[in-house]
C-alpha cells in the first residue's frame, strides 16, 4: 500500500479563501482603529495648542496668529520648530486660526486636518469640545455622534 501523505489541491484553495474572506473582514476595522487612534492624538495635540493660545491671548492681550507667538513651542515632523499658522505632525496638519469663535473672550478654535487619509474630513476644537466636519459616516467611523457636515458648521458632533 502506498498512501501519499499531503494535502490535496482542493484543500488548499479552501484554506487560502477562509484566510482571504477573514483578512477582508479585519483590515477595514484595523484602518477604523488606527483612524480613531489618530483622532485621539489629535485631539491633545488640539487642547495643547488652544491652551497655548488662551494663555498666550491673556499674557499679550491678543489673539496669537503665529506658533512662534506662543511660550509653548511645537516641533513639526521633520523636526524643526513651528512658527507659521499651520504645523505639520505625521499624521496631521494644524491650523492656528480656524476661523471660527468658541464663544465670548474665547480665541478661535484650532482646526486640524488629517495627512495622508483615505478619510475626507477635519477636526475643530474649542474648550473640551471637539467637532468632527464631514460626512456622517466619516464622522460616525471615528466615533461621533450627529455629525455635521459642510465647512465651518456648528453642529453638535463632538467625541464622546
Amino acid at each position: 500500500m502506498n498512501k501519499k501523505k499531503g494535502f490535496t489541491l482542493v484543500e488548499l484553495l479552501i484554506v487560502v479563501m477562509i484566510i482571504g474572506i477573514l483578512a477582508v473582514i479585519a483590515l477595514p476595522n484595523y484602518q477604523k482603529s488606527i483612524e480613531r487612534a489618530y483622532t485621539a492624538e489629535a485631539k491633545q495635540v488640539l487642547s495643547d495648542i488652544y491652551n497655548a493660545k488662551r494663555l498666550a491671548k491673556v499674557t499679550n492681550r491678543s489673539t496669537p496668529t503665529l506658533f512662534s507667538q506662543l511660550d509653548v513651542k511645537f516641533i513639526m515632523a521633520d523636526g524643526a520648530q513651528a512658527t507659521s499658522q499651520t504645523f505639520s505632525s505625521k499624521n496631521f496638519k494644524y491650523t492656528l486660526s480656524g476661523g471660527t469663535s468658541c464663544g465670548d473672550r474665547e480665541p478661535t478654535g484650532v482646526l486640524a486636518e488629517p495627512i495622508g487619509s483615505n478619510l475626507s474630513y477635519s477636526l475643530f476644537y474649542c474648550p473640551g469640545k471637539l467637532q468632527c466636519i464631514g460626512t456622517s459616516a466619516t464622522c460616525a467611523s471615528l466615533g461621533f455622534t450627529n455629525a455635521c457636515t459642510g465647512t465651518g458648521c456648528k453642529g453638535t458632533s463632538y467625541l464622546e
